[in-house]
């Protein structure tokens, strides 16, 4: 079905204005602070959440495979597998706190920013969006459960560790959905006028959602590959032998799903709409630019960081410093392609401001001193914990 087709709107101008009358008005109070400023908050907070939130959903997808090979493997390979999942489920509790912590941020944001457009799109789909919460409770018990009963939970262990991957997957789905609904108001007439109960997953009405789910759910394996690979890195003088197969385990992780977000991508790129499409392949020179130089970066970590059999420290630092350009010009685009989405019908830069340029200087050196702090914690955790001995 078609979701943009309005029965009886035949002119364009007609539909143009029946789309821009369902969206409601915005806050009529203004802005503390020019929309620039949210804007660049909107993509660095949610950059942020994005590192943590990769290693969460892709670091519970490779605990699941590493309990399903390390059953079949040979009992050396298995043990690293092991060894490999007591690593990861002792990081949840604490990833999943920075995810859920750094969240927080970007989705105000959203709703500073695209508020209208974020709660009619929450309010089609209300009913799955509010398990949303449910759902979090109980994946964060069971990743907490995981992490300090897997030994004693034996063979229910993997099972949970799927529940955990399952809980995570369906999470990501709901936001992919609610996120893809925000920017096409199309939609909503049509979804609304068919089932007004607030049950919609809007993939159902889009196939553009499947990709762009699958695109994000894939980049999280590949920097959760990356991730393993350093674990291994700082490994080699206490575990040789699980460091290096860590090392090369990790390499293929992220070779194996950056070819699958590659091939998602072309994918997602097909089904975005033809001005959007258009922008991204030359119609608009910096969107261009910006697409060209984060695949050739992530080309050039291909490149740095095969075969997996010989990633050094030097490589694995240029293929993370590439990944990095990569991720940061991809968070920059998908700005840019919900601008491009909305721009028919909504522009943030026509939202009343009157800037409060005190208020907004306590608030920048809040964020600064709580990313800083936010930082040093996950050294400590992830960086300095690592060398604490294994546990035999």
């Amino acid at each position: 079905m078609n979701v943009g087709a309005l029965p009886g709107l035949a002119s364009p101008l007609i539909f143009l204005q029946a789309v821009v009358a369902a969206i409601p008005d915005p806050d009529p109070i203004p802005l503390p602070a020019p929309t620039g400023v949210f804007v660049f908050l909107l993509v660095l907070t949610f950059l942020l959440h994005l590192l943590a939130m990769n290693f969460v959903l892709g670091g519970s997808l490779m605990m699941v495979f590493a309990y399903a090979q390390g059953r079949m493997a040979a009992e050396e390979i298995a043990r690293h597998h092991r060894r490999l999942i007591e690593i990861l489920a002792r990081a949840f509790p604490a990833t999943i706190a920075f995810t859920i912590t750094l969240g927080v941020a970007p989705l105000l944001f959203i709703q500073v920013l695209y508020g209208q457009l974020f709660f009619s799109s929450s309010i089609l789909m209300a009913w799955p969006w509010l398990a949303v919460v449910g759902l979090l409770l109980v994946g964060y018990y069971a990743a907490y459960w995981h992490a300090y009963r897997h030994a004693a939970l034996g063979q229910a262990a993997a099972w949970v560790a799927l529940f955990v991957a399952a809980t995570f997957l369906i999470i990501a789905f709901l936001f992919v959905n609610n996120l893809s609904l925000l920017q096409n108001p199309e939609a909503w007439r049509p979804l609304y006028l068919s089932d007004r109960r607030g049950v919609h997953l809007y993939a159902i009405w889009d196939a553009g959602v499947f990709p762009r789910y699958l695109h994000f759910g894939f980049a999280a394996l590949a920097m959760t590959g990356l991730v393993v690979a350093m674990i291994g890195l700082r490994r080699r003088a206490r575990e040789p032998e699980f460091a290096c197969w860590t090392v090369a385990h990790g390499g293929r992780w992220f070779l194996g799903a950056t070819v699958l977000q590659m091939a998602s991508g072309l994918w997602l790129l097909s089904s975005q709409p033809a001005r959007v499409r258009d922008a991204l392949l030359g119609g608009n020179s910096r969107d261009a630019l910006l697409l060209a130089v984060a695949v050739g970066c992530a080309l050039v970590a291909l490149a740095v960081l095969a075969p997996p059999s010989r990633i050094s420290a030097g490589r694995l630092v240029v293929g993370s410093a590439a990944i990095g350009v990569t991720v940061v010009l991809m968070v920059l685009l998908r700005q840019r392609v919900r601008t491009l989405w909305l721009e028919p019908y909504f522009r943030y830069e026509q939202l009343p401001v009157a800037p409060q340029w005190g208020a907004i200087l306590v608030f920048l050196g809040l964020l600064a001193v709580g990313i800083s702090l936010v930082g040093w914690m996950v050294w400590q955790f992830f960086w300095r914990s690592s060398d604490a001995p294994a546990q035999t």
